[in-house]
């Protein structure tokens, strides 16, 4: 597949595969059966839970235990089928039961949200409070918002449903050895992200019926933080996952700054700014993967900051952090004995 580097940015497409559910929940013949697969982009097609393909092409997308997907049809308004399987496999379509529905359903999406009851307008809110606790790839299950684009009655009470992507997927490649002499032990922490643009959390609606994803009107553009819990070695390549709304950014031509994006990495020991900046002609599409690759050369290659005169500097701020206040008192009390 032939790529295209974009600044910071290399589109991908994603890739779909696997479902893997417990064995102990199989629907019985009082269960209405949904099997739900994706659709695809060329030969490949896209899931929730993203992994590399072996040929680092794509994006394999994975269907996580205990999923659920929201359902309308005549007789049935936002009925819940929840994710279900015999075995772990590697395959493309998992299965969904109601023991609820006495119909196929007509609109359905992913994932379900709990007491929506209108489907040209089911609510959704990206990164509350401006905040993504990122753990693993998991973490991108919940926020890749999917909407069904064939529903197809396969008698038996089961119907088969293809899915397709309403959000984009950033892959952040971070890689800070080079950049700077790391600390023994250094762990990263966390990562902000802010693009001029738009913001990377909100609220947002999402049409059934029209098959749109709206974002509602925001007061402030504050950055994303992402919190990354296991704190991985600053010495390692990490990689976090994010989706992210699709935004056609040659609307807003004529502004240079609106194509500039911030990034703040904080580690254990050091903290990193830099601004980069992306093409004007750069559209964020759903169902597409960006790579953002926050590597020493790339920080060195296309990052800049400016000084206290405002004068422009290339590459990346860094500056080291004071020890922790807590490290400081154990060091006292240590001394003390």
């Amino acid at each position: 597949m032939n790529t295209n580097k974009i600044s910071l940015f290399l589109m991908l497409l994603i890739a779909c595969s696997a479902c893997e559910s417990p064995a102990d929940h199989r629907p019985s013949s009082q269960f209405f059966t949904l099997s739900a697969s994706m659709d695809s982009f060329g030969s490949d097609v896209t899931r929730t839970v993203p992994e590399e393909s072996t040929d680092g092409t794509k994006i394999v997308m994975q269907w996580g235990w205990y999923e659920e997907i929201g359902c309308f049809a005549d007789t049935y308004d936002n009925l819940c089928f929840t994710f279900v399987n015999e075995t772990e496999s590697s395959v493309s379509t998992a299965d969904f039961i109601s023991d609820e529905a006495d119909a196929i359903p007509a609109y359905a999406y992913y994932p379900y949200v709990e007491g929506a009851s209108d489907k040209t307008a089911i609510p959704f809110t990206l990164f509350p409070e401006a905040t993504y606790q990122y753990f693993d790839e998991s973490s991108v299950s919940g926020y890749d918002i999917k909407i069904a684009n064939n529903i197809e009655d396969h008698g038996s009470n089961s119907c088969g449903v293809v899915f397709e992507h309403m959000m984009a997927l950033l892959r952040i490649n971070i890689g800070l050895d080079g950049l700077y002499d790391l600390a023994d032990g250094e762990e990263l922490v966390s990562l902000a992200l802010q693009c001029d643009a738009f913001p990377l959390s909100g609220d947002f609606t999402l049409d059934l019926v029209n098959r749109k994803l709206t974002r509602l009107p925001y007061d402030y553009n504050e950055p994303l933080n992402i919190e990354l819990v296991e704190q991985p070695s600053a010495y390692d390549a990490y990689t976090v996952y994010m989706p992210v709304a699709p935004m056609n950014l040659s609307d807003y031509a004529g502004d240079p700054d609106l194509y500039r994006w911030t990034f703040e990495i904080t580690t254990t020991h050091h903290y990193v700014f830099f601004f980069a900046d992306i093409l004007s002609n750069l559209n964020i599409e759903a169902g597409k993967c960006y790579d953002v690759p926050l590597t020493a050369e790339a920080m060195m290659a296309r990052g800049y900051y400016y000084d206290e005169d405002e004068n422009r500097i290339d590459g990346a701020y860094i500056e080291e952090l004071e020890p922790d206040e807590d490290d400081w008192g154990d060091a006292g009390d240590e001394d003390d004995m």
